[in-house]
């Protein structure tokens, strides 16, 4: 590919992109607008992953928060907790995720949660049931 092509296809992105950010720009008045009602103290902005994107995605599905009275209804809202088999004799624990509620909460929490591992290899070390990945760390998880 000779120069002059290269520089006119690089000229042809940098144009798309600026066309991308200009509609972007449009609308962006509108997006603040509303997620200053559905989040008027701006906490979810604030939560590591999910800034100016996803925060006021999560706060307009989440609505009134204190409708959950724990993590555990909220996780189960959101189709994240593992279903669980109990009948008679029979426990069968670890079925397959349920997928219920929203599924653009659940991936912009699961993207959120990537960011977050990414930015603070603290959190990376964070298994789902809460205790840390490595072994010694505060006794042996290997199991």
């Amino acid at each position: 590919m000779a120069f002059a092509d290269l520089a006119a296809e690089v000229a042809t992105e940098v144009r798309l992109i600026r066309a991308i950010e200009a509609e972007l720009t449009v609308h962006a008045d509108e997006r603040e607008t509303a997620y200053r009602w559905a989040d008027p103290g701006q906490l979810v902005r604030t939560l590591p992953g999910l800034g100016q994107v996803g925060g006021p995605a999560l706060a307009a599905v989440i609505g009134e928060a204190s409708r959950f009275p724990s993590g555990a209804h909220f996780k189960s809202y959101l189709g994240l907790a593992p279903r669980a088999s109990e009948t008679g004799d029979t426990d069968r624990k670890g079925q397959p995720m349920p997928k219920a509620g929203s599924r653009l909460l659940r991936s912009t929490l699961v993207r959120a949660a990537d960011h977050a591992r990414k930015q603070d290899p603290q959190m990376g070390l964070l298994r789902a049931d809460g205790r840390m990945n490595r072994p010694g760390f505060c006794g042996d998880f290997s199991s």
